[in-house]
């Protein structure tokens, strides 16, 4: 019994430190979104992404339109309420290029969800992508 308590404590201390996969995302037009969790997605409380839109080499790319973020549980067949995507900003106040905050991102069960961003990559076209988490 002692050894389950300890397994269960090292866990409870070890598991809110691991970081997840942080993906990445290539659009049609060889545009990346890279991503950050500010604090890791979690059912029942806000959580934050930052986003950061990049060419092949890695340089900044600022886009034409701000881009969106929904979040969708396929296997529901439903998502959650509307992020809220801003412009990044240097300690300036000064926009940084091809950089987002994304927030108000609310998990509110536990399953599988599907983070989509979509983007405009022409002036008709709008491309979406997306990576999955277990919650």
């Amino acid at each position: 019994m002692k050894l389950q308590a300890l397994i269960l404590f090292v866990f409870t201390l070890i598991l809110p430190q691991m970081s997840l996969a942080q993906p990445e995302l290539t659009f049609s037009d060889e545009i990346k979104a890279q991503f950050e969790w500010v604090s890791n997605p979690q059912v029942g409380s806000e959580s934050l992404l930052h986003l950061k839109f990049t060419d092949t080499e890695g340089n900044p790319v600022e886009l034409s339109a701000d881009p969106s973020v929904v979040l969708w549980m396929p296997d529901m067949g439903h998502g959650s309420a509307p992020t809220s995507v801003e412009k990044n900003r240097d300690a300036a106040g000064n926009v940084v290029a091809g950089e987002y905050q994304i927030s108000k991102i609310y998990f509110v069960m536990p399953g599988l969800w599907e983070v989509r961003v979509e983007r405009q990559i022409s002036e008709n076209a709008v491309e979406t992508q997306s990576f999955t988490i277990e919650l």
